[in-house]
């Protein structure tokens, strides 16, 4: 499979078309849709969640517009399925550009945001875990596919908030227990509680966790 793209597909066609480059173009579109359509966990399906990263621009800060997958309603077409804006970290209320059916009609509901704002951009999770991650994303910058000194320790409490995720996004880890697997990696046991439910919930978590968030250190346990 070609490495994915860092451009949004429907900036490099358009590139393409300034320099009047119609199989650029084309192939630029294509690519953009052949490589939505063929990651493993697409379709999008109905509870999906995309977060969508927006970088700062002079004095406007960064921020990120968290949507749902969700069904069109459609009676004749029930499969169909649209965004819905459920959270954003904006400092202003221009946001949910993305809300409701993708512009391909029968196209998946993240391809308008895909092929505009571009994969490296966007975070998709299903059930709370991370499908799709890209370089861009808050958090990422600067450090995917390198390991972060230290690891989760015992006693202690951590967020996965870096001032850009959506509060349901969140990710709070009460550390209870490290230890390792015959292998030789570490794995920290405890509890995880996500956005605003107040439930916390058995985990266990590795290395690749430790290294896929900027975990901020909350407070020690008493």
């Amino acid at each position: 499979m070609a490495e994915q793209m860092r451009t949004p597909p429907l900036e490099t066609a358009e590139e393409a078309k300034r320099s009047r480059d119609l199989v650029g173009e084309i192939s630029a579109l294509n690519e953009g849709h052949r490589q939505l359509e063929n990651a493993p966990w697409a379709p999008t399906r109905s509870g999906d969640r995309l977060v969508v990263a927006f970088e700062a621009v002079g004095d406007n800060p960064g921020f990120t517009e968290t949507y749902e997958v969700i069904s069109s309603g459609l009676e004749h077409w029930p499969e169909q399925t649209e965004l819905r804006l459920v959270g954003h970290t904006a400092p202003h209320d221009q946001v949910g550009f993305y809300a409701g059916s993708p512009a391909l009609s029968g196209g998946d509901a993240i391809e308008t945001v895909w092929m505009e704002a571009g994969p490296d951009r966007l975070t998709v999770l299903r059930e709370g875990k991370v499908l799709h991650q890209g370089s861009r994303t808050p958090g990422t910058v600067g450090r995917r596919g390198a390991e972060r000194a230290g690891f989760f320790r015992e006693g202690h409490v951590y967020s996965s908030q870096d001032g850009y995720t959506a509060p349901e996004e969140v990710w709070v880890i009460d550390c209870r227990h490290v230890t390792k697997t015959p292998a030789g990696e570490r794995i920290a046991f405890g509890f995880v509680r996500i956005g605003t439910d107040r439930k916390w919930t058995p985990t266990g978590l590795g290395g690749s966790d430790w290294n896929r968030v900027q975990w901020t250190e909350e407070k020690p346990q008493a």
